[in-house]
């Protein structure tokens, strides 16, 4: 995975997802796109995933929805930090292990 670039406030970029809603309400994400350095958009499956009640020791309120997920890139296991706000329908890329 190229290195992917942060607005110009620090924040990283929405990013598209696949997403299950099951029955009951719960989230589960399927595929991620992401665009590198070069603006090329990247896809790929998630293979592992868990909700986090927190964000960097933060509590997070009804409306964020945060996932860390394993990806595959170049025969390597990334971990990926995910977040949906609900209030905009927005995906975020929080994060990513390099």
């Amino acid at each position: 995975m190229k290195k992917i670039l942060r607005d110009s406030n620090g924040y990283l970029p929405p990013i598209d997802v696949i997403c299950q809603h099951t029955t009951t309400g719960n989230i589960i994400p399927l595929r991620v796109r992401i665009k590198d350095e070069d603006g090329e958009s990247n896809i790929y499956p998630v293979k592992q995933y868990k909700g986090l009640p927190s964000l960097d020791g933060l509590p997070l309120g009804r409306d964020l929805e945060v996932f860390e997920c394993v990806i595959p890139v170049r025969n390597m296991q990334r971990r990926i930090i995910i977040y949906f706000n609900r209030q905009d329908g927005i995906w975020r890329l929080y994060g990513a292990s390099e």
